[in-house]
């Protein structure tokens, strides 16, 4: 499916507005007025000094395979990308920043269109970091080859750009079997640590990581971005990180992105270590395992955030996990909703995970209408100690056992397993929990309730408590973490998490007392 007209403008409106603003130059340079190409621009011009180009289409050699040479220089469109663009026709890169290129060198205002190359379609960046901004990267290619990937925009070897308001669409990597290969919009590599923000990563196709792959201690950085219909012939449609990397990403969006494999949102793999906080991953679709998102030997902490209608379509039995899985490493969820997951013919139709090493813990989340074929709302593998306080399990369905709880052997040698559930609601009790094998330890903890949550309104997916809900005044206040990412921004980090998923205060009432569930109920 490719954007129509209507569907870019849509787009269009999660950029930051265009701002084309003078600096404080030496001198002002302008295409084609005063210099022919960019190319005769950008060779007259000093540090200090700033490119205007006006409004066109702009080909040819002298309109490629730019190079700043280290300069500190803006280039800017006069009216912003969509009227101002660089086409590459088909072969070369429209840049290539290997300087040393600081973010006081800028890119700013332009579509970068048809470029083909092994990486970084559009712009490649080695050892540099420039800032780019409000630039469209769009039909792009990175073919296959050794260090390859990016179609639109490639970093690689210690690049630590500025991304801010750009569009990356239907950029795409071929095909190529590689673990550092991927990112059909950007690829960040072998130390880069690239801070993108407000950004849109719409249909672009890559083997792993169809929107954007990091590799290879990578630190990116992430912040109110887009990920839209990205697909992914295996690993993570909409971004996928390993190989030793860190992740932040905060206020992103994940939507009906697709892998043909697993991870179709988000893949975190190979000792990475994740923090999420305010995301949402709705409605992507993997085929085999992890619908919204895959955590593998990794360490993934999620704050306030929400997977709601994502699919693993399975068709076996040990695929699965519609929301999450989280395998082999630790995942630690705290007011976060899932609802509507479906995991198919598999486990887990919210969160399943397991495997030597497994330590799952979910507080204040809500787990309502998910599906599975075993383990309605969660999976618990063989190996894995799973721990789960203040939260609500409810209207979860699974075709085979374990309505809302499975612990699962999967064939496996037996492996010690332990489920603590305390202080939580859950549909059926103890009734709702199947244990393939009796050496599987279930620690039903004190003041479990098996009452009706009593959601505000759950035909519209309102999830909040309505007034006399069981679940209000119900919690463990100490199992609320300490607010380490200051989500009040109050400088205070040791006090328990502030906030409910919707931003609504914490332990109300006199005296306080935490609700069940991911939303506090206000009177």
């Amino acid at each position: 499916m490719f954007l129509s007209f209507d569907r870019f403008a849509w787009l269009m409106r999660f950029l930051p507005a265009l701002v084309l603003c003078g600096s404080a130059s030496a001198e002002i340079l302008r295409v084609p007025s005063q210099y022919p190409s960019l190319r005769h621009a950008l060779n007259a011009a000093h540090d200090g000094d700033e490119i205007l180009v006006a409004d066109g289409v702009y080909r040819g050699g002298n309109n490629k395979n730019l190079d700043f040479h280290g300069k500190r220089v803006a280039l800017r469109s006069e009216n912003g990308a969509q009227y101002c663009v660089i086409d590459c026709e088909g072969a070369g890169r429209a840049f290539k920043f290997h300087g040393g290129e600081t973010p006081e060198t800028l890119l700013e205002g332009f579509t970068i269109r048809n470029g083909s190359m092994l990486s970084g379609g559009g712009i490649l960046c080695i050892g540099s970091s420039p800032s780019v901004r409000n630039c469209i990267f769009a039909d792009n290619t990175a073919h296959p080859g050794h260090y390859n990937g990016g179609g639109g925009m490639s970093n690689q070897f210690g690049s630590h750009p500025v991304v801010s308001g750009c569009l990356f669409l239907r950029n795409r990597q071929l095909q190529h079997s590689g673990q550092t290969n991927g990112g059909g919009g950007m690829n960040n590599a072998y130390g880069s640590n690239p801070s993108v923000s407000h950004c849109v990563f719409a249909e672009n196709f890559a083997e792993q990581g169809g929107g954007m792959l990091n590799a290879v201690d990578c630190n990116p950085v992430v912040t109110d971005c887009l990920f839209v219909g990205n697909r992914a012939q295996v690993y993570g449609g909409g971004m996928i990180v390993a190989q030793e990397c860190s992740l932040y990403l905060r206020g992103c969006r994940f939507e009906a992105n697709f892998s043909g494999e697993e991870s179709a949102g988000l893949g975190l793999y190979n000792g990475t270590r994740a923090m999420l906080i305010d995301c949402e991953f709705e409605d992507n679709h993997a085929i085999h395992l992890a619908g919204g998102m895959g955590s593998f030997g990794s360490e993934t902490i999620v704050f306030n955030s929400s997977f709601i209608g994502n699919v693993a379509s399975s068709t076996s039995w040990v695929g699965g996990g519609g929301g999450v899985v989280s395998a082999a490493g630790i995942g630690k969820f705290y007011n976060c909703l899932f609802s509507g997951n479906n995991g198919g013919n598999g486990e887990a139709g919210a969160l399943g995970g397991g495997g030597q090493g497994t330590f799952n813990t979910l507080v204040n989340c809500t787990l309502v209408g998910n599906r599975a074929n075993g383990g309605g709302a969660l999976c618990v593998v063989n190996g894995a100690n799973v721990k789960v306080v203040n939260c609500i399990l409810w209207d979860n369905h699974a075709a085979n056992v374990g309505p809302e709880i499975a612990m699962i052997q999967f064939g496996m040698p037996f492996a010690p397993t332990t489920t603590l559930v305390e202080h939580c609601v859950v549909e059926g009790g103890t009734a709702s929990v199947w244990l393939e094998n009796p050496g599987f330890q279930l620690q039903w903890g004190k003041a479990n309730i098996a009452l009706d949550p009593g959601f505000a309104d759950p035909l519209q997916g309102a999830f909040g408590l309505d007034a006399g809900s069981p679940c209000i005044d119900a919690g463990l206040n100490s199992a609320l973490p300490e607010d380490v990412i200051d989500l009040d921004g109050d400088g205070i980090t040791n006090e328990p998490l502030p906030f409910d998923l919707l931003g609504n205060p914490r332990m109300s009432g006199r005296p306080p007392q935490v609700d069940m569930g991911a939303f506090e109920f206000l009177p």
